[in-house]
């Protein structure tokens, strides 16, 4: 299946005057970057407002092309693009395998990361 058949490719916005919490306060919702390690989390908010973004996605740095499943809503720091399912699937079965695919394809060419994920095809399961 044709990758933007299944997924919308969103530019992440960044927050807007949250109360940032240290990494180690924890919070309701993470903030989201390009970050390699801990699923792209850098910062933690308990503030909710317009800018908060739905889970069961997907989110790639635009530096680095680090690729992160985000089960949980999120608030973005404006560095990544976010996937967001255009089609129902199962997310338990899904998340890695799609990961997994995606990763491969985007490690040396995360530069043009959205010309790439508009041309490939991925396999989902249903």
């Amino acid at each position: 299946m044709k990758f933007n058949k299944c997924f919308e490719i969103v530019n992440g916005k960044k927050y807007k005057k949250l109360n940032i919490k240290d990494l180690s306060e924890g919070g309701l919702y993470p903030i989201i970057s390009a970050a390699k390690f801990n699923g792209g989390i850098i910062n933690y908010t308990d503030d909710e407002t317009n800018d908060l973004i739905n889970g069961n996605c997907f989110t790639i740095g635009i530096i680095g092309g680090y690729l992160h499943y985000q089960e949980k809503p999120f608030y973005s720091n404006g560095n990544i693009l976010i996937l967001k399912p255009k089609i129902k699937f199962n997310y338990l079965l899904n998340k890695h395998f799609i990961t997994l695919q995606l990763s491969s394809i985007v490690e040396d060419k995360y530069m043009s990361i959205g010309s790439i994920l508009d041309e490939i095809s991925i396999w989902i399961y249903m």
